[in-house]
């Protein structure tokens, strides 16, 4: 867990630094990759955290102070989600729909985008601070910072927004495999060169996704049927967020 988070927090920081001082970097899209990183960032200090909590046995404690620890960590992944979620499509509709695709931009592009992600985070935090249970939860992260009903419709929730985005990352790798194998000769290597990184992502994704779902089958599981408390904890330890 911990390599993994460091060379998270690696990868991040050189995304945040390229996009900051190169100059092709200063668009739209480019800003929104950025601005994951950042979010993305604090995701994986935030992992620390509680990478540090399991390993001094600290891990365990009220659910409150659990979610009051890592609102920040919460509302950020929630963001990642949709701006993800609209960077695949806003890819879609480049490669389907060439000549719609600079209807979707404008000045405001990149503060819509962060409002809309905005208004998809927050009342998961608003509605959890009225719920708030004194159960205690082990380790420190979500779903199991949410209330038990929140936590399963925000799995939910997350678990089709990650399936919308590799579905439209696939049909993106398909679009642009016609258009290389079958397009102008001219444009064939143009092609190729996206249908690589949309591919590259499109694993990723992929691989996220299985990481989400196997984590949420976890935990239901250990949350369902008659399996002792510290067999549930040693479970939650190593499955203990959604993220991958």
């Amino acid at each position: 867990m911990i390599p993994l988070i460091v060379l998270g927090i690696f990868g991040n920081v050189n995304i945040i630094v390229a996009t900051i001082f190169h100059r092709n970097l200063h668009n739209q899209n480019a800003i929104l990759i950025g601005i994951i990183a950042f979010f993305d960032l604090i995701s994986c200090l935030m992992e620390g955290m509680d990478a540090a909590l399991i390993l001094t046995h600290h891990s365990r404690m009220p659910r409150k102070k659990c979610f009051h620890l890592i609102i920040i960590y919460l509302f950020v992944f929630n963001c990642e989600l949709i701006i993800l979620l609209y960077i695949a499509f806003n890819r879609f509709v480049a490669v389907c729909w060439p000549f719609r695709y600079q209807a979707l931009h404008s000045k405001y592009y990149v503060i819509g985008v962060l409002f809309l992600a905005s208004v998809f985070s927050i009342p998961f935090i608003i509605i959890n601070a009225f719920l708030m249970d004194a159960e205690a939860v082990n380790p420190c992260d979500p779903p199991l910072a949410l209330v038990p009903r929140l936590s399963f419709a925000w799995t939910s929730t997350c678990t089709v927004l990650q399936l919308l985005i590799l579905i439209l990352n696939i049909v993106i790798v398909i679009k642009l495999f016609c258009n290389s194998k079958f397009g102008n000769l001219k444009n064939q290597g143009f092609h190729r060169n996206r249908q690589r990184m949309t591919l590259t992502l499109t694993l990723m994704t992929a691989l996220y996704a299985v990481s989400m779902v196997t984590a949420t089958l976890l935990i239901f599981i250990t949350k369902n049927l008659p399996i002792s408390p510290t067999l549930q904890d040693s479970n939650n330890q190593n499955f203990p967020t959604l993220k991958s």
